[in-house]
């Protein structure tokens, strides 16, 4: 079961590209049902799981994905489809800002993975990333529903299905190239205690 998990959230990753070419061969309401399928899958593969994430936030993802699938598939219109990458933002952010507020942040629990041992200071720059990482989930998501409103079906794909992770990809590079560098920096200060 947790294959078929991992291989619904990668064909989810690629939501918006299954959305233009779907449409293009199947039509709003045969696509819609298709992904509709795909989201209720996914739904029942978290049913029994713990924590926030498997409990609360991916269920909920998939209830949310399956209700726009809905709407789509009765009213015959693939508008509905293009809410999706924005509702994602919308839960993204709830995740890592969840974590600001229940210590410790996501990025901290990432990093104490291979540092257990994170000093202070490391702590508050996960904090940092974490809050971040927030703010741009907050720019992505509006991005991503003005395209769905208002952008053709090419540009809403090329930003939801392209541009955002592009920029996903950089964010992560540099704040890992400055979690690196500051992780160095506090251990050459503790070695030089």
């Amino acid at each position: 079961m947790r294959f078929v998990g991992v291989l619904l959230g990668l064909a989810l990753c690629f939501y918006p590209f299954c959305v233009y070419f779907g449409l293009q061969q199947f039509g709003p309401r045969a696509l819609a049902f298709v992904l509709f399928t795909l989201f209720l899958v996914r739904y029942l593969t978290f049913k029994d799981k713990t924590g926030f994430l498997q409990v609360n936030l991916l269920p909920a993802a998939s209830v949310a994905g399956a209700a726009f699938c809905a709407l789509a598939a009765v009213t015959d219109r693939a508008d509905f489809l293009k809410f999706y990458p924005a509702l994602s933002n919308v839960f993204l952010f709830v995740l890592f800002a969840v974590s600001l507020r229940r210590p410790p942040s996501l990025i901290e629990r990432a990093a104490r993975l291979r540092h257990p041992d994170l000093s202070p200071r490391g702590v508050k720059h996960t904090r940092q990333a974490t809050a971040l990482w927030s703010l741009f989930f907050v720019f992505n998501g509006c991005v991503a529903l003005v395209t769905a409103l208002y952008a053709d079906l090419k540009l809403w794909t090329l930003y939801n299905g392209f541009l955002s992770y592009l920029l996903m990809g950089v964010l992560f590079a540099v704040e890992f190239v400055v979690r690196k560098a500051r992780m160095a920096r506090d251990a050459d200060e503790a070695a030089s205690l």
